[in-house]
C-alpha cells in the first residue's frame, strides 16, 4: 500500500528536502541543492516565486518510510505566455517501484484537474534557472550544480505512466585551447569597432560594481533573448534578486563578459562559473563556515568551469557579438589555466548555442529530457 500525502508542515518539508540525500547517499554523481534554499520553498513569504506560482509538495510512504517525492507547480506566467493549460512537476525522486511512481503521478494529475489544467510537463522548475530535465544519457558523469541527477530507472517509470518526449537538452565537455583563436579574436575586434561596442568586464570595475549598475539591464537582455525558447518565463522582481544573490557569490571577473553599446546599454553577456560540485557533494548541501571556506577556495582555484548563460539582444544576434563574449571568457580561462569546461543544458533545437562550440574539441556527455502527458 502506497500512501501519498501533501506536505503541510515544517517537519514534512524537512523530510521532502532530505529524501534525495538518503536516496543518493552513496552515489558519486548526484549534486544536492542547498538545503536552506529548498526548505524555504515551503514558506510563501520566503519563496520568491510565490507571487507567480502555486507550489504543492507530495511525499509517498510505504511501510511507514518515505519512498518518493514530487512537487507540482502552477507557473502562471508560463500558462499565460504559452496559452497551454499545463502543470509542471519537478523535484521528482523515488525508489525503483512502479506503484510508488503511479501513486505520485496520480496525486499530481488529480491536482492538475482541480486547477483546470489538462497537461503535465516535466521535470521543469519555477523558471529556466531552476533544475530541469530528466537524465537520459550520462549516468556515469557527475552533475553540475545546475543539473538534476537521476537513476536510469526513472525513465521507465515516466514512460510507463504515459509520458512522452517533448524536447531534449544536450551537454558537452569542451577542451579549452590554451591560446586564443585568431579568427575569433579578429572578428571580436571588428565587431566591437563596427558597432561601437565594448566589454565592461575588461574595465577596472569590480564584479560588485558591475552587478549594481547593470543587473536590471542584464536580465532584460536575458528575458528578450530567451523569450522564444522552450519553457522559459520572464525573470522579474524578487526572483531577479534571489538569482543575483546566489550567483554573485561565485562570479569571477575573468569568467564573465558584459557587452555594452555606445549608450552604455547592455546588448549581450556571457557567464561561466567555477565548478563547486565537489564541495556541495561533500557537505551534502548543508552550509557551515568550513564549507563556505572550501566553496570560496574552489571559486578562486577551479579545476573545471561550467558555462552558465549567454544571451544577446535579438537585434544584435548573428552580428558577431558572440565572438566578443566567447573571446573575453576564453582569455580568462587561459589566464586561470582552465583546460575543461562543461556546457550545462543546451536545447537540441537551439542551433545558435550549439554552433558556439564549432572549431573546438568537444565531447557529448549527457542528455536530458522534458516529458509531456495529456490528462
Amino acid at each position: 500500500m502506497i500512501n501519498v500525502i501533501e506536505v503541510n508542515s515544517k517537519r514534512l518539508m524537512k523530510k521532502f528536502v532530505n529524501f534525495p540525500l538518503q536516496l543518493y547517499k552513496n552515489n558519486p554523481y548526484y549534486v544536492p541543492l542547498f538545503f536552506g534554499d529548498e526548505y524555504k520553498l515551503y514558506f510563501p513569504k520566503k519563496n520568491v516565486n510565490s507571487d507567480t506560482t502555486i507550489s504543492k509538495f507530495f511525499l509517498a510512504y510505504k511501510d511507514g518510510e518515505v519512498v518518493g517525492r514530487i512537487a507540482a507547480l502552477v507557473v502562471k506566467p508560463y500558462i499565460e505566455k504559452s496559452g497551454r493549460k499545463v502543470l509542471r512537476f519537478c523535484r521528482f525522486d523515488l525508489i525503483d517501484d512502479a506503484d510508488v511512481a503511479k501513486a505520485l503521478f496520480n496525486a499530481v494529475e488529480e491536482y492538475a484537474r482541480q486547477q483546470g489544467l489538462d497537461e503535465i510537463q516535466g521535470p521543469m522548475g519555477y523558471n529556466d534557472t531552476d533544475r530541469e530535465g530528466l537524465l537520459i544519457e550520462g549516468f556515469d558523469k557527475i552533475s553540475t550544480f545546475a543539473e538534476n541527477y537521476s537513476f536510469p530507472y526513472y525513465v521507465k517509470h515516466l514512460e510507463n505512466n504515459g509520458f512522452k518526449k517533448e524536447i531534449d537538452w544536450l551537454e558537452y565537455m569542451i577542451t579549452i585551447p590554451q591560446q586564443l583563436d585568431e579568427k575569433v579574436n579578429k572578428i571580436a575586434e571588428l565587431v566591437e569597432k563596427r558597432f561601437k561596442l565594448k566589454d565592461i568586464a575588461e574595465s577596472d570595475m569590480t564584479v560588485k560594481q558591475i552587478i549594481n549598475k547593470y543587473i536590471d539591464q542584464i536580465f532584460n537582455v536575458l528575458n528578450k533573448a530567451y523569450e522564444a525558447l522552450h519553457g522559459t518565463v520572464p525573470l522579474k522582481g524578487k526572483v531577479v534578486m534571489d538569482i543575483t544573490n546566489a550567483f554573485k557569490l561565485f562570479l569571477l571577473k575573468d569568467f564573465i563578459s558584459i557587452v555594452v553599446n555606445e549608450e552604455d546599454k547592455v546588448i549581450g553577456f556571457g557567464v561561466a562559473l567555477s565548478s563547486i560540485a565537489e564541495e556541495i557533494i561533500r557537505c551534502r548541501g548543508k552550509i557551515n563556515p568550513r564549507s563556505i571556506y572550501r566553496l570560496l577556495k574552489l571559486k578562486h582555484n577551479p579545476k573545471i568551469v561550467e558555462f552558465g548563460l549567454i544571451a544577446i539582444l535579438p537585434e544584435y544576434q548573428k552580428k558577431g557579438v558572440n565572438a566578443i563574449i566567447m573571446n573575453k571568457i576564453h582569455k580568462g580561462l587561459i589566464k586561470r589555466g582552465i583546460t575543461k569546461a562543461e556546457t550545462n543544458l543546451e536545447l537540441e533545437t537551439n542551433s545558435d548555442v550549439l554552433s558556439l562550440w564549432q572549431g573546438t574539441s568537444k565531447e557529448f556527455i549527457k542528455r536530458r529530457r522534458c516529458y509531456i502527458k495529456q490528462i
